[in-house]
């Protein structure tokens, strides 16, 4: 985490985007899902497409069984990836977890 954040002060707006993207993957590693949850919200609000960033976040809530706040972002990420690569991971997983709810 740390490492990120020191890269992350010298970096323009996007690879800021992208480290904090891997910091959350760290603190939901962590456990810190409460500090994970917090940073998600600030890159969604700062990039409100940013599917990664929801596609976490839905993990997350369904982790806490909070699935209609999961499906709404579950929802956003799908419509940013609706026309990814059938191969493309993280769409996949977005499909599928839309379909199982």
């Amino acid at each position: 985490i740390d490492s990120y954040q020191e890269f992350s002060i010298d970096s323009d707006g996007f690879v800021k985007d992208e480290t904090n993207i891997k910091i959350a993957y760290c603190l939901i590693e962590l456990d810190r899902i409460k500090d994970a949850i917090n940073l998600l919200n600030e890159i969604i609000e700062a990039y409100p497409y940013r599917a990664e960033a929801h596609l976490l976040m839905a993990r997350i809530l369904l982790d806490q069984n909070e699935d209609q706040v999961a499906k709404e972002h579950l929802d956003v990420a799908n419509k940013v990836w609706e026309n990814a690569d059938s191969v493309y991971a993280y769409a996949q997983e977005t499909r599928r977890l839309l379909e199982e709810l």
